[in-house]
């Protein structure tokens, strides 16, 4: 008997692309796939069938990029600091 697994990617070649771009090969260094790679999670996510370790990927990148252009405010601390909790729950 046939098993299939539920993927929200089409083709293996789409989760390779977003490994690509969340590690571009320079450590440190967030390309500039990123954000296109975050969108694109997100939308895996609404699918369903997201490994957890996928989102959980896409929030902390998420959560370094609002670092990144952080006003100083307590308020965007507060969510920054969120985002990260979140992120490392999941």
């Amino acid at each position: 008997m046939v098993q299939y697994i539920v993927t929200p990617w089409m083709y293996r070649h789409e989760l390779l692309d977003v490994r690509e771009q969340f590690y571009p090969g320079i450590p440190g260094h967030a390309g500039d796939g990123v954000k296109e790679a975050i969108r694109r999670v997100l939308m895996w996510t609404e699918r369903g069938n997201c490994p957890c370790i996928v989102e959980s990927t896409a929030l902390l990148w998420s959560a370094i990029l609002d670092e990144e252009r952080d006003d100083g405010s307590a308020t965007v601390h507060y969510t920054i600091k969120s985002a990260y909790t979140t992120a490392l729950i999941r």
